[in-house]
């Protein structure tokens, strides 16, 4: 199963490139970042210590390098889409982000009870606003969090990354503390 393993992990490092979906890869980076350590220092994996965490790390990102040599990595406009991970601001795609985040904090703070469910979709007056160049007068927030607060309100975000914090924590809690590998395994991934 180890072996299978690695080559799935090989071959979904070539397709995450592949994509040239830049989210997926910084997510993976984090993912990794903090599921390595968590396998390292886990009760449940004595023998997986930080050798073998480091090794699996190593191939991982010998696998991206990989994945961009075979992919499209010889075009300027893929090497430059992929240096804007490291400059965000000078990527339009971000800065309209960052412009329809605040934008959304602005009407949340208009109206901290919430705007109601469902109402994310709203007219042209508000996506102008929030400046986003989204088609057809929709606003389009982006982010989960946001979201929530724009339609349900200040209070009921809050308590949703409060939420989402404290059950990360908990999980990883649980990963460093359980003495089942498999218990622990499930509580990491």
């Amino acid at each position: 199963w180890r072996f299978a393993a690695a080559v799935t992990s090989a071959m979904s490092a070539v397709a995450l490139i592949g994509t040239q979906t830049r989210v997926g890869l910084v997510a993976t980076l984090v993912g990794l970042a903090v599921v390595l350590p968590l396998f390292a220092v886990s009760r449940a994996f004595p023998a997986l210590r930080y050798g073998r965490v480091a090794g699996v790390a190593a191939a991982v990102l010998v696998c991206l390098a990989v994945g961009f040599l075979i992919t499209d990595s010889g075009s300027k406009e893929v090497q430059q889409r992929y240096a804007k991970i490291i400059t965000p601001g000078k990527d339009p795609a971000f800065s309209d982000r960052l412009s329809r985040w605040s934008g959304a904090i602005s009407y949340i703070e208009e109206k901290p009870q919430g705007h109601g469910l469902g109402s994310v979709l709203l007219t042209q007056a508000i996506d102008k606003q929030a400046g986003s160049s989204t088609p057809q007068g929709l606003i389009t927030i982006d982010n989960s969090f946001l979201t929530v607060g724009y339609e349900q309100g200040f209070l009921p975000m809050l308590l949703f990354t409060a939420a989402i914090i404290l059950t990360a924590a908990g999980l990883a809690r649980g990963a460093l503390l359980i003495h089942s590998p498999i218990g622990a395994g499930i509580a990491v991934a």
